[in-house]
């Protein structure tokens, strides 16, 4: 990977990431620094082809096994951590000037390591297991700094990227306040070390924002809506996802989303011509920023009738069924068209997407205020749970007592037939009888003539 400066003020901090490659060499035990070298108008990379400790941590949760998952990110973040030379932290001016002064007394008065040149972004995301070697590399180290900062804060911060990152997969998986209290952080240190996270990225923006003063080449970035993001543009983003099941996300439909400033503002948006046959699925960005939400209406006029769309997937926590909180940067929720394609029963035709949400809040900086939400998500999740459970009881009750009625019906019909049987028995025993009845009182009528016969010839014989 290369980085270019945009403007010449740009190519100072360039210069500044080949120095960081020498610093922290002089920092860690167990992670190589990914070597660069730095030219006239920019810096390049060594490619290191592996897999990030971000991915590595990811697929360990498809086991839906904690106490491995726990373990083995106890035993990641031991080797990231772990350092040749540390130091006690103590607060400085060069501290304050990036991460604030609001916990001078509370930092200073804690017994805080440090390591002697701190890399801030020492994320998951950006330390690559080398395939050939099995070596670690880190990545990307921007932002160093050559004065104290407490390590339990670069933890922490590795943490939270971490989740929040990737919260669409770890939110049914485990909860981040059970991480935290796995790594033992108390409420006071999440509202502190939050806080420093959040002056730290007021800092990055008084510099001028990295992307004004230089650009990565990378098959991902997307220039237009990072420029977009200037002066506090806000907007939308529609990503459609192809018949194939590919999304292209250098392609999208942005609008812009116009903010008074005001609490709880409704937003109704229309993508009007869209092709049925073209498209499988939409990632929808309500907002450029982190954010919380609450979803109203998303639904597609199709033949000039409404069909709602279910939204199957989010990065978000919710609060309630319809209130999403973002706390990433990135927010997005996935749109499924299936549904839609089997009631209609049709795979083609021209439509209309309208998405109808409430902007709550935006620009989430007071991180640790919205943990709680998280929560929610699996309280609901749990709730659903229990009430899908209670509708399968049900559900069974139900069939178990339509069993019930189809054997009590299958066994009255049985009976009935033995009656209906036993009647015929009955019948033909009866008609029998009859005819028996009939020849005995015939024998008797019979008997009664002859003795009356014999009565007769006796009396001629006298």
């Amino acid at each position: 990977m290369e980085k270019h400066p945009i403007y010449a003020e740009g190519f100072a901090h360039i210069q500044k990431i080949s120095e960081n490659y020498k610093l922290l060499n002089a920092v860690y035990n167990n992670i190589s620094i990914c070597s660069s070298e730095l030219f006239d108008d920019h810096i390049k990379f060594e490619y290191i082809k592996g897999q990030t400790l971000n991915e590595r941590l990811l697929k360990l949760t498809d086991s839906y096994d904690k106490i491995s998952f726990l373990a083995e990110l106890s035993e990641i973040t031991e080797k990231m951590y772990s350092s040749k030379t540390k130091t006690p932290f103590n607060y400085s001016d060069e501290f304050e000037s990036v991460f604030g002064t609001e916990y001078k007394q509370l930092l200073s008065s804690c017994n805080l390591e440090s390591f002697l040149h701190s890399n801030i972004d020492t994320n998951f995301d950006n330390i690559i297991v080398s395939d050939e070697d099995n070596s670690w590399y880190m990545v990307d180290y921007e932002w160093v700094f050559s004065f104290p900062i407490p390590i339990r804060f670069i933890q922490f911060r590795s943490l939270l990227y971490f989740y929040t990152t990737n919260s669409m997969m770890l939110q049914e998986f485990i909860l981040f306040d059970e991480i935290l209290k796995h790594f033992g952080f108390t409420k006071v240190e999440v509202e502190v070390y939050s806080d420093m996270d959040n002056n730290f990225i007021r800092f990055i923006s008084d510099k001028g924002n990295l992307f004004d003063n230089y650009a990565k080449k990378s098959v991902n970035l997307d220039l237009q809506a990072e420029l977009l993001k200037v002066g506090n543009i806000y907007y939308s983003q529609l990503y459609i996802v192809n018949a194939e099941g590919m999304i292209d996300e250098k392609v999208s439909i942005i609008k812009n989303v116009m903010l008074s400033g005001k609490p709880n503002e409704d937003i109704i948006l229309m993508y009007e011509g869209l092709d049925l046959s073209e498209i499988r699925a939409f990632r929808f960005d309500p907002l450029n920023q982190s954010c919380f939400i609450k979803i109203n209406k998303i639904y597609c006029v199709f033949d000039d009738k409404k069909y709602p769309i279910p939204y199957t997937q989010m990065n978000a926590y919710l609060s309630e069924e319809s209130g999403m909180v973002f706390i990433s940067d990135d927010p997005q929720i996935y749109l499924d068209l299936d549904k839609i394609k089997t009631t209609t029963l049709k795979e083609e035709g021209e439509f209309t997407l309208v998405i109808d949400y409430t902007i709550i809040d935006i620009e989430i900086s007071e991180r640790h205020k919205y943990f709680p939400l998280m929560k929610s998500y699996n309280e609901i999740y749990a709730s659903k749970l229990i009430s899908d459970e209670k509708s399968s009881n049900y559900s069974q009750e139900v069939i178990s007592l339509q069993n019930e009625k189809v054997i009590l019906e299958a066994s009255l019909l049985q009976g009935q037939q033995k009656i209906n049987s036993c009647l015929e028995v009955e019948k033909k025993y009866l008609s029998e009888l009859d005819l028996k009845e009939m020849d005995i009182k015939e024998l008797k009528e019979t008997i009664e003539s002859m003795k009356f016969k014999n009565k007769i010839k006796k009396w001629i014989g006298r």
